[in-house]
């Protein structure tokens, strides 16, 4: 788990956000408008490894309540769970609230930094480390080209182009029901 910093918790944060970033305006608009107040989003992506293997393959899974939706701004509570590939557990989960504001060619993610929570059992010296980095950095921006719409209401994330091999989001209602 070396070598897991900031960058990637920021990526993280910005994964599940509703909307996370669109073709264009409009679609935005018209994504944040299909998640009303307590829908629940779900995003899952694979990480591949990071050689030389000090970061296993990862597989990624979060789940957004919505609170607030608004044409131009969503507001919703966060649970997102990282698994090694090859274990059933997650090595670490984290918990926050997140306010997604629509900008001119980009959105704006806020955390809440009193509701930002990392919980790691297996390894608690870089949950620790990673809070402490997270708090440091709570607005992050995203362009709308990063997100392609599938059909409302599914979309995928596309990685940060400086970060090609972070993998890409495939998000959609979570129709469990259940709110972990």
């Amino acid at each position: 788990m070396e070598g897991f910093g900031v960058k990637t918790g920021a990526l993280i944060l910005m994964m599940i956000s509703l909307p996370a970033g669109a073709a264009s305006r409009e679609e935005l608009r018209l994504l944040n408008m299909a998640y009303p107040p307590g829908s629940t989003v779900v995003c899952r992506m694979t990480r591949a490894a990071i050689p030389p293997a000090e970061q296993p393959e990862q597989h990624i899974e979060a789940h957004a309540r919505i609170l607030e939706a608004g044409d131009e701004r969503t507001v919703s509570d966060v649970t997102l769970t990282q698994t090694i590939s090859a274990e059933r557990t997650p090595w670490v989960t984290f918990r926050y609230r997140q306010i997604a504001t629509l900008e001119a060619a980009e959105q704006r993610f806020e955390t809440a930094g009193d509701s930002l929570q990392i919980v790691s059992t297996r390894y608690p010296q870089y949950a620790t480390r990673l809070l402490a980095g997270m708090r440091e950095n709570l607005t992050l921006r995203q362009a709308f080209s990063r997100t392609t719409i599938s059909r409302l209401p599914y979309y995928k994330i596309l990685p940060d182009p400086e970060n090609p091999a972070a993998g890409v989001a495939t998000c959609g209602p979570d129709n469990r029901g259940v709110y972990p």
